[in-house]
């Protein structure tokens, strides 16, 4: 018979655990691939926003919104969430047909509220942006965590 794991196992196991949503958006279907006819080369943009204790609704009421706006903001590519489990991480994902279609989002009503607000919802924000040839959509997680690590900016 096999040792027994100590009862507390179980949640530091999960709490590495970081489960990503599938990679989908107006342009990319993760069964037909590429929609858009956009030549390229796109933007990918990761971000990483560390939720502050007592900001955990305030971030939650921020996503929901961006959330919608994302799915119907023109030139977006696809995109993707990931959160820890049993932790306070959480990044986003994000491939744009270009800058100007990034642009437009970023300065969007959710967008520029969720960023006015994140010194309240979170303890940090770092983000990274890379150009991306059409073949490589989706960039894997790995690859934009790499990214994040080597290249992210701290807001």
């Amino acid at each position: 018979m096999p040792p027994r794991r100590p009862a507390f196992a179980l949640p530091l196991l999960l709490g590495a655990c970081t489960p990503a949503s599938p990679f989908e958006g107006p342009g990319y279907d993760r069964h037909e691939g590429l929609l858009t006819d956009a030549p390229g080369p796109f933007i990918a943009v990761i971000t990483e926003a560390t939720i502050a204790d007592a900001g955990a609704d305030r971030f939650d009421a921020h996503v929901e919104r961006i959330e919608r706006d994302l799915q119907r903001a023109p030139g977006l590519v696809g995109s993707s969430m990931r959160g820890e489990v049993f932790g306070d991480t959480a990044w986003t994902l994000s491939v744009w047909e270009d800058g100007a279609a990034l642009g437009r989002f970023v300065g969007g009503e959710a967008h520029a509220r969720a960023m006015a607000d994140a010194d309240r919802a979170t303890d940090r924000v770092r983000t990274a942006s890379w150009s991306l040839a059409p073949a490589a959509v989706p960039p894997s997680w790995d690859d934009a965590l790499e990214r994040l690590d080597a290249e992210g900016r701290a807001y």
